[in-house]
Parts: structure tokens; C-alpha cells; sequence
């Protein structure tokens, strides 16, 4: 059987356009009552990138830069997770 191999990129956009959707609503909704995590939603949809960044200083959630690569990062990691899980299945089956 052959796997469509555009499959990995249907993840990856499908990934970009929820954490985008995630950033978007933390920067735009005011955290809320006695507890503030500002800025753990955008850490933890952009994990990969965002550790990357903290290993190299420090990752700053309000700097469109890091977050886009962050965002890219991610994103190709889960390209290429997918894309191994397609070409393992397609070598099984």
C-alpha cells in the first residue's frame, strides 16, 4: 500500500494553526485571578523550541521572533515524526 506522504505536512499545519490559535488567545485574554502563568501556554505548545531557547538564555514568550522559530522547530519535529511513522507503516503494510 502506498501512504500519501503529504500526510506529515497536513500534521505540521494542522499544529502551526492550534498553536497559533493558542498564542493568539494568551496574548490577546488577560490571565486571570491570584495565579498568573503568563506565557506557559505559548512555552508549552512550542516545547522543542522553546527549551532550545532556554538552554541558549532565556525564552521570552512576548518576542514574535523566538516564538516563530520556536514555532518552526516544532512544527519540522513533528514533520519528521510523522513522516517516519507514514514510512514505517507503509514498509509494514
Amino acid at each position: 500500500m502506498n501512504w500519501p506522504l503529504w500526510t506529515p505536512a497536513i500534521a505540521a499545519a494542522l499544529y502551526c494553526v492550534v498553536t497559533l490559535k493558542i498564542i493568539f488567545t494568551e496574548r490577546t485574554k488577560p490571565g486571570g485571578g491570584w495565579i498568573s502563568l503568563n506565557g506557559m501556554g505559548t512555552f508549552l505548545a512550542t516545547f522543542p523550541g522553546a527549551i532550545l531557547f532556554q538552554a541558549l538564555g532565556r525564552f521570552d514568550y512576548k518576542s514574535n521572533l523566538q516564538v516563530f522559530v520556536s514555532l518552526l522547530i516544532t512544527a519540522a519535529l513533528i514533520f519528521g515524526l510523522v513522516f517516519a511513522v507514514v514510512r514505517g507503516a507503509a514498509y509494514l503494510f
